[in-house]
């Protein structure tokens, strides 16, 4: 039967466009002279775009949220000035928890952790000496993204669907950055986005030239990349349906690591690639094979990010790098003294350091979490670093995520050589996505039984225990 809309909906419909139509046009030039033009059609685009993610399927917002947080560049200066630096993907997530049931699978432990972090993050706030609106957009982001994400965690992502999208975007841009830093030392499709960023020119008179490709500053380019390599590895290990394919993609991702000349991912890259080495089980010739591939891979790997850091660490830009992450502890030290236990409130810490001009506050604190046990103080830094250390302890006792748990730990290692969780939030995005994955997937197989299944293959639900009558 072909059900028919109710005549009243026919005719409201028509009615509410032709309403919105006139407020709208109502509002423009009120707008305008107010000076407010430009905000007013941001805002009803925004509304627009809202409007759209709550009517696609829910089952598209997860890959939307990774292709929006890696594929659109948000330090910009083409971008209007509110959204430089913001997290974009923060909205189709935000969307996603809200339109679909949230998880039952988050273990105690992780709710009680995630939870006291949202208290810490709200005394934080409510005690802090410097209120700004970055710090506003950073609270929220944080709230969505490490809070709400652990504690609601939205259903409806598939663990290996979202590593193929991620690997399949990691490994088009990994391709051009091995073209851009190995042959052509120019950024000659996407350039013009950066030539007018704060970082831009430093980076085009290195001695060692370092990509940038469309993810921006090439430390955000060795996170993603060092990250889709430790996926890309487990991928590996965990018997794929085309292995000389997956070989090839880690082969790219670890080459397009080294075109960045990050010393942090490289150093996060080896670590990610051990704990899929340890943690991956598996018995027979053939996973013997794989994990001998992969080390083989990794020894090379770890020759070509030697070769390539060479020649940045005799640079006078890598000594100099080098030697500000030096003075990060001191630089830190010296702002905590005049702080409460609150720290300077939640993303402030680089506002506060140049409101104080305490030493050393022209340049930001290259370590990410110097950066939160200033903005937080160091009970905040820690709650927030054990809730993130907790879910890759989670992962990496499930075998369907243990690439999922290992990028993320490569992740938190890694920002600990840049000032990545406030200075570039949409890597805030990027841990949320991987702890969603790790807190929603299956937990019901054995190693065993998973060495058995093919990549193609459905994962076999848990059978439920029948009651013994007269029970």
């Amino acid at each position: 039967m072909i059900r028919q809309t109710p005549i009243r909906a026919q005719s409201t419909l028509p009615a509410l466009i032709c309403l919105a139509a006139l407020i709208i046009g109502t509002l423009i030039p009120v707008a305008d002279s107010a000076g407010y033009l430009t905000l007013f059609i941001g805002g009803f685009i925004a509304a627009a775009i809202v409007g759209v993610l709550f009517s696609i399927p829910t089952r598209l917002l997860p890959g939307l949220t990774l292709l929006v947080t890696l594929l659109v560049p948000t330090d910009v200066t083409l971008l209007p000035n509110v959204l430089q630096g913001t997290a974009i993907g923060v909205v189709p997530l935000a969307v996603w928890m809200i339109r679909t049931p949230k998880s039952t699978q988050t273990p105690p432990a992780l709710y009680i952790l995630a939870s006291l972090f949202g208290v810490w993050l709200a005394l934080s706030e409510a005690f802090a000496p410097l209120h700004t609106h970055r710090g506003w957009e950073w609270l929220v982001t944080v709230g969505i993204a490490v809070i709400f994400s652990i504690i609601s965690a939205p259903t409806g992502l598939k663990s290996r669907d979202f590593r193929a999208l991620f690997l399949n975007v990691a490994s088009v841009l990994g391709l051009y950055a091995l073209l851009e830093g190995f042959l052509l030392h120019r950024n000659v499709l996407f350039g013009a986005l950066f030539e007018h960023t704060i970082w831009w020119a430093n980076q085009q008179h290195e001695v060692s030239y370092r990509v940038t490709t469309l993810l921006g500053h090439p430390l955000i380019n060795g996170l993603v990349f060092s990250a889709a390599s430790v996926l890309a590895a487990s991928d590996l290990m965990q018997k794929p349906q085309r292995p000389r394919v997956a070989l090839a993609r880690l082969v790219v991702l670890i080459g397009a690591t080294a075109a960045t000349h990050s010393r942090g991912a490289a150093i996060a890259l080896a670590v990610g690639v051990v704990v899929v080495l340890v943690f991956t089980h598996g018995r027979g010739r053939e996973q013997a094979t794989r994990r001998l591939i992969l080390v083989v891979c990794s020894l090379l790997g770890a020759a070509l990010l030697i070769y390539s850091l060479a020649a940045r660490d005799e640079s006078s830009q890598g000594q100099a790098s080098a030697q500000v992450r030096v003075t990060v502890i001191k630089h830190t030290s010296e702002t905590l003294r005049g702080l409460e236990p609150f720290g300077a409130g939640p993303g402030e810490s680089e506002d506060y350091r140049k409101v104080k001009q305490l030493p050393g506050s022209e340049i930001a604190l290259e370590n990410s979490y110097a950066e939160l046990a200033v903005s937080l103080g160091p009970p905040g830094a820690l709650l927030m670093v054990a809730l993130l250390a907790t879910v890759v302890i989670f992962g990496v006792q499930n075998e369907l995520v243990v690439g999922e748990a290992a990028a993320l730990l490569t992740i938190l290692v890694d920002i600990g050589g840049f000032n990545a969780v406030e200075g570039h939030r949409p890597v805030l995005i990027l841990i949320a996505l991987l702890a969603i994955s790790v807190i929603t997937a299956p937990r019901s197989l054995m190693p065993s039984a998973i060495q058995n299944l093919r990549a193609d293959q459905p994962v076999p639900q848990p059978r439920l225990a029948l009651a013994a009558p007269g029970l």
